[in-house]
């Protein structure tokens, strides 16, 4: 994706994240060749990635009308803030701050349109940036990495928000389209929202759980995450809530477990409810300004009992590409990755 428009004299990205509780700030800054650097509680991380990543960050920002968006938005209270800035030469700048929360991958708060997505972004490449992953896979594998399973809304020529439909293999248009539904679409239920509260619907239009909840992340597996007053819980297809609402977070169920955070223990929880501590880390991470979506300093692999099948060692985990690694073929420069600790 090109930079167009305003942004087509823009010179470096600088994305800036803290928490509210600490006065840290962790800053990635992304060059028009590709060169990318990460500093954060005193280390300083350097890495040269494909320019189509510095193309593809900026070229989202324009389609969002990134100027027009510029100030402060979201709650002053929200756990996190993110801080996006772009240059034109040497005096001229745009920012766009977000304060946001927090929850498993889910950015909670108000935003312009995009703002939120391009976050997620910027964070999946701080996150390579920071762990020093393997950059030698081409630039279209590793594109298809960081942007996959980020939902950019669409906006027209004219930079406004699109209608989505919901179509049938035929193409015919779905009742449920009229409604204010996302996605999953899982177990045959979508979720909507009605006012504050979201249910689920049938994709014929008929109301199948009421809106009950603060927020839901759709089912998977048969059950779906939900968010009630007192935490976070699973429901089945029938609404009825199986896993009681007791944890402070919650994500969707992936073979047979769901990650979930109880009190200030992070672990997982089985279909019955079961919860296992996750192992501990060497060193807690709860100050750092990525204890959102990127809260791990040390990840390793565990099995569906829950035992520690590969040590924690990476403070990141790349996502699984089924790219082979015969067809990956990135210049030596792409690969290099430098990382530093700060004498400062």
């Amino acid at each position: 994706m090109n930079a167009t428009g305003t942004l087509s004299r823009a010179t470096q990205i600088v994305y800036r994240v803290g928490s509210r509780h600490s006065s840290e700030v962790d800053t990635l800054t992304l060059e028009p060749d590709g060169r990318a650097t990460w500093t954060s509680q005193g280390r300083h991380c350097e890495v040269q990635l494909p320019p189509e990543v510095y193309g593809d960050v900026l070229g989202r920002l324009a389609q969002y009308g990134f100027k027009a968006a510029t100030g402060l938005h979201g709650d002053a209270m929200a756990d996190y803030q993110h801080e996006i800035e772009v240059l034109e030469g040497p005096k001229k700048k745009s920012r766009c701050t977000l304060r946001l929360g927090h929850e498993f991958g889910t950015y909670l708060g108000d935003a312009p349109i995009g703002m939120k997505e391009v976050v997620a972004l910027l964070d999946r490449v701080a996150s390579r940036v920071e762990s020093g992953a393997d950059l030698s896979e081409s630039p279209d594998a590793l594109m298809g990495a960081l942007l996959r399973n980020i939902d950019f809304p669409y906006v027209n020529p004219h930079g406004e928000p699109g209608a989505f439909l919901l179509i049938d293999p035929r193409g015919q248009v779905l009742a449920a389209s009229s409604l204010r539904f996302a996605l999953p679409h899982a177990s045959g239920l979508l979720p909507f929202r009605d006012g504050d509260r979201f249910g689920f619907v049938r994709a014929g239009g008929e109301v199948a759980i009421a809106p009950a909840y603060a927020l839901t992340l759709g089912f998977s597996e048969g059950l779906a995450a939900v968010k009630l007053d007192g935490g976070w819980g699973f429901i089945d297809v029938r609404g009825e809530l199986v896993i009681p609402a007791r944890f402070a977070a919650a994500a969707s169920f992936a073979d047979g477990l769901a990650c979930v955070q109880l009190g200030d223990q992070t672990g997982y929880c089985d279909r019955a409810g079961a919860f296992v501590p996750a192992p501990r880390r060497p060193r807690s991470s709860a100050a750092s300004p990525r204890a959102g979506p990127r809260s791990a300093r040390c990840r390793g692999w565990a099995c569906p009992r829950g035992a520690t099948s590969i040590a924690p060692a990476r403070s990141s985990c790349p996502p699984a590409s089924t790219t082979p690694a015969s067809s990956a073929r990135a210049s030596p420069a792409s690969s290099r990755t430098t990382c530093s600790a700060s004498s400062t």
